[in-house]
């Protein structure tokens, strides 16, 4: 295995054991005990300048890290479940293959697919169970 490869594996272990860190109940109470001593220690300083900063900029740095850690897991989540659906895509006989990898298609002809997708739905559909439009009024 070549560095980068070794290198990118090592990461993905860091980024799944700090994606389950961070989203466990362990991690809320401690950050709702970080806003608690925050607010006292705001308390306790009159509010300053200094403390302000300090406490801007670690809760940047924190978002900041926790967005792309939050990204990283979303990527992975959503790359299972298009080889879920391809899957089952692959394995029905009547389905569609050219939807096999469809979230590489452009978008435009995403949406061309999806109109002609719900013209299909909305012609096999019953006329007594058609779907009703909602408005929000």
């Amino acid at each position: 295995m070549n560095m980068k490869a070794k290198l990118s594996e090592k990461f993905e272990q860091m980024a799944e054991a700090a994606t389950r860190g961070v989203g466990s109940s362990w991690a809320f109470l401690l950050a709702c005990g970080f806003v608690i001593g925050w607010l006292v220690r705001g308390i306790a300083v009159g509010f300053d300048d200094m403390w302000d900063l300090v406490m801007n900029n670690i809760t940047a740095i924190v978002t900041f890290l926790i967005v792309f850690l939050i990204q990283q897991s979303q990527n992975k989540d959503s790359l299972a479940i298009q080889l879920k659906l391809d899957e089952i895509i692959l394995a029905l006989d009547k389905a569609n293959n050219q939807l096999v990898d469809a979230e590489n298609l452009p978008e435009k002809k995403l949406r061309q697919m999806h109109g002609e997708y719900s013209k299909r739905v909305e012609a096999q559909t019953p006329k007594n169970k058609k779907r009703k439009t909602t408005s929000s009024s």
